[in-house]
């Protein structure tokens, strides 16, 4: 993940432009306290799996993962304000974690 991350900021240093969406890059670039970055960024496995969990997850690597809900719903409105399109977030106060090999 972290391999295509790079390959991406490189294509945008390049070309302009960045991979994510208009969206993406308008919560990135807010400023909002509690937003942490997309899934892509924030993750990172070994190379021989990379294919495997691009093929997995796919667009899931550009959710933004974020604090709580309440951050969430901050986005969200700051984006209608903006009329900057949409993007999921992913709050952390909502994860459940698995016990192993329940999954």
């Amino acid at each position: 993940v972290n391999k295509r991350i790079i390959e991406l900021e490189t294509a945008k240093e390049v070309s302009g432009e960045s991979g994510y969406g208009k969206a993406v890059e308008t919560i990135l670039g807010s400023g909002i306290r509690g937003v942490h970055g997309t899934i892509g960024q924030l993750g990172s496995v070994d190379e021989d799996y990379q294919v495997a969990l691009e093929t997995c997850i796919g667009p899931r690597l550009t959710h933004i993962v974020v604090d709580d809900d309440q951050v969430a719903q901050e986005c969200i409105q700051y984006l209608k304000d903006n009329n900057a399109g949409r993007a999921t977030f992913v709050p952390l106060n909502k994860i459940v974690a698995q016990p192993p090999g329940l999954l």
